[in-house]
Protein backbone atom coordinates (compact mmCIF):
# COMPACT_ATOMS: atom_id res chain seq x y z
CA UNK A 1 0.00 0.00 0.00
CA UNK A 2 1.30 3.41 -0.86
CA UNK A 3 0.86 6.75 1.25
CA UNK A 4 1.12 9.85 -0.40
CA UNK A 5 1.16 12.62 2.06
CA UNK A 6 -0.77 15.91 0.82
CA UNK A 7 0.03 19.39 1.03
CA UNK A 8 -2.21 21.29 3.56
CA UNK A 9 -4.47 23.35 1.46
CA UNK A 10 -5.02 20.02 -0.69
CA UNK A 11 -6.26 17.93 2.68
CA UNK A 12 -8.43 21.22 3.06
CA UNK A 13 -10.25 20.84 0.06
CA UNK A 14 -12.78 18.16 -0.82
CA UNK A 15 -15.81 17.35 -3.15
CA UNK A 16 -19.38 17.62 -2.49
CA UNK A 17 -20.51 13.89 -3.64
CA UNK A 18 -23.91 14.30 -4.03
CA UNK A 19 -23.32 17.75 -6.62
CA UNK A 20 -19.25 16.90 -7.62
CA UNK A 21 -18.67 20.50 -6.45
CA UNK A 22 -15.43 21.37 -4.61
CA UNK A 23 -15.61 22.34 -1.48
CA UNK A 24 -13.67 24.21 0.93
CA UNK A 25 -13.15 24.51 4.79
CA UNK A 26 -14.68 27.86 5.93
CA UNK A 27 -15.52 30.02 9.09
CA UNK A 28 -17.52 32.38 10.01
CA UNK A 29 -21.23 33.36 11.27
CA UNK A 30 -24.25 31.77 10.83
CA UNK A 31 -26.81 34.65 11.65
CA UNK A 32 -30.08 33.28 12.14
CA UNK A 33 -32.71 36.19 11.50
CA UNK A 34 -36.17 35.26 11.80
CA UNK A 35 -36.58 36.66 7.96
CA UNK A 36 -33.38 36.74 6.26
CA UNK A 37 -31.10 33.99 7.76
CA UNK A 38 -27.72 34.23 6.08
CA UNK A 39 -23.83 33.08 6.53
CA UNK A 40 -21.26 36.00 6.88
CA UNK A 41 -17.74 33.88 5.84
CA UNK A 42 -14.57 35.13 7.64
CA UNK A 43 -11.00 34.89 5.75
CA UNK A 44 -7.87 36.61 5.05
CA UNK A 45 -10.31 38.50 2.37
CA UNK A 46 -12.26 40.03 4.89
CA UNK A 47 -16.17 39.25 4.60
CA UNK A 48 -18.52 37.64 2.42
CA UNK A 49 -22.21 37.44 3.10
CA UNK A 50 -24.02 34.65 1.82
CA UNK A 51 -27.68 33.12 1.87
CA UNK A 52 -27.28 29.22 3.43
CA UNK A 53 -28.18 26.26 2.56
CA UNK A 54 -28.24 23.89 6.03
CA UNK A 55 -30.31 20.78 4.07
CA UNK A 56 -27.46 18.63 4.12
CA UNK A 57 -26.46 19.58 7.59
CA UNK A 58 -29.39 17.64 9.17
CA UNK A 59 -27.66 16.68 12.51
CA UNK A 60 -27.13 20.94 13.12
CA UNK A 61 -30.64 21.58 12.18
CA UNK A 62 -32.30 19.48 14.39
CA UNK A 63 -29.74 20.21 17.37
CA UNK A 64 -29.22 23.98 16.75
CA UNK A 65 -32.29 25.93 14.54
CA UNK A 66 -35.33 23.55 15.16
CA UNK A 67 -35.54 24.15 18.79
CA UNK A 68 -35.38 28.37 17.62
CA UNK A 69 -39.42 29.16 18.06
CA UNK A 70 -40.50 32.64 16.47
CA UNK A 71 -39.46 34.30 19.42
CA UNK A 72 -36.10 33.17 19.59
CA UNK A 73 -35.72 34.05 15.90
CA UNK A 74 -36.46 38.01 16.85
CA UNK A 75 -33.70 38.07 19.15
CA UNK A 76 -31.45 36.95 15.62
CA UNK A 77 -29.36 34.01 17.26
CA UNK A 78 -25.36 33.84 16.01
CA UNK A 79 -23.42 30.96 15.73
CA UNK A 80 -19.58 30.67 14.97
CA UNK A 81 -18.91 28.08 13.07
CA UNK A 82 -16.01 25.96 11.32
CA UNK A 83 -17.81 24.08 8.14
CA UNK A 84 -17.32 22.07 4.98
CA UNK A 85 -18.74 23.42 1.43
CA UNK A 86 -19.17 25.21 -1.67
CA UNK A 87 -20.66 28.50 -3.07
CA UNK A 88 -23.35 27.94 -5.26
CA UNK A 89 -23.28 31.08 -7.68
CA UNK A 90 -26.34 30.19 -9.67
CA UNK A 91 -28.99 29.47 -6.86
CA UNK A 92 -29.71 33.46 -5.36
CA UNK A 93 -31.81 33.94 -2.76
CA UNK A 94 -34.20 36.26 -1.89
CA UNK A 95 -31.59 38.91 -1.06
CA UNK A 96 -29.98 38.30 -4.05
CA UNK A 97 -26.62 36.94 -2.89
CA UNK A 98 -25.14 33.63 -3.51
CA UNK A 99 -26.02 30.57 -1.64
CA UNK A 100 -23.33 28.64 0.31
CA UNK A 101 -23.97 25.16 0.41
CA UNK A 102 -23.14 23.56 4.27
CA UNK A 103 -21.78 20.02 3.24
CA UNK A 104 -20.35 19.30 6.91
CA UNK A 105 -20.27 21.73 10.13
CA UNK A 106 -17.63 20.83 12.60
CA UNK A 107 -17.56 22.68 15.37
CA UNK A 108 -20.75 25.56 16.26
CA UNK A 109 -20.50 27.63 19.53
CA UNK A 110 -23.71 30.39 19.90
CA UNK A 111 -22.46 33.89 20.89
CA UNK A 112 -24.34 37.31 21.28
CA UNK A 113 -22.34 39.06 19.03
CA UNK A 114 -20.83 39.03 15.71
CA UNK A 115 -17.14 40.36 16.84
CA UNK A 116 -17.02 37.51 19.70
CA UNK A 117 -16.25 35.08 17.09
CA UNK A 118 -12.47 36.74 16.43
CA UNK A 119 -10.12 34.03 17.64
CA UNK A 120 -11.90 31.94 19.13
CA UNK A 121 -12.48 28.03 18.91
CA UNK A 122 -15.58 27.02 18.04
CA UNK A 123 -16.91 24.03 20.08
CA UNK A 124 -19.77 21.24 18.95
Amino acid sequence: MLLFALPEKAAAQGEDPAQGQPTEVVRGVLVMHWEYPHFVRKDANGERVYELDLSRVTWWKKRFFDPLTPESMLLTPLFCISARGYVDKDRLGETGRATFVFTEITSTIEVKVEAACGGQQANR
